[in-house]
């Protein structure tokens, strides 16, 4: 009798766990990725009495998750590149707003020793998307080498670059808290 009553209680303590296990850790559906509607780089000149006199970066992306389109831009003085490495900038929501969601971008060099850097033609982008039920990530390389930037730099030194093609998508991943 008692080891009945000791088999039964083991057995319902387990039926328990692993029935409260599948309530504590729900599937969640993949992100759909970032897609980054466009991307350009400019850099003035650096001649004396030229106009503009900073460089920019200025992309837009659509996130289908969160069914929102995003305008991120930066600007440093022409030829302080180690600036713009690594800097928060904010992102401002054309469309699909929500309250208490808040979209920045960094950009990074394209590799951790930063061999070959350029914030115009080789660099990569880091979006994060906080918002109340969590905070999401995207990272993606862009490049002439990789195929998904084009442009050139004047003789001039006035340098232009644009993403190239129309379908760019960056994996989103959401971050647990």
């Amino acid at each position: 009798m008692l080891a009945a009553l000791l088999f039964l209680g083991i057995f319902s303590f387990f039926a328990f766990t692993a029935s409260t296990a599948d309530i504590r850790a729900p599937i969640r559906p993949p992100l759909k990725p970032l897609h980054i509607l466009t991307l350009t780089t400019f850099a003035p000149s650096g001649r004396p009495d030229s106009y503009p006199t900073n460089s920019a970066v200025n992309i837009s992306a659509s996130d289908p998750n969160s069914m929102t389109v995003i305008a991120c831009a930066t600007t440093w003085p022409v030829f302080e590149y180690a600036t713009v490495w690594n800097r928060i900038n904010p992102c401002s929501e054309s469309s699909g707003a929500t309250k208490n969601s808040k979209w920045t971008f960094q950009l990074l060099t394209p590799t951790a020793s930063g061999q070959g850097a350029s914030p115009l033609w080789n660099f990569r982008v880091h979006f994060v998307h906080e918002t109340e039920k969590g905070i999401y990530v995207a990272t993606g390389k862009f490049g002439v080498d990789d195929g998904n930037l084009s442009g050139l730099c004047s003789a001039s030194g006035v340098c232009s670059f644009v993403l190239k093609g129309d379908n760019v998508t960056v994996p989103l991943y959401r971050l647990e808290r």
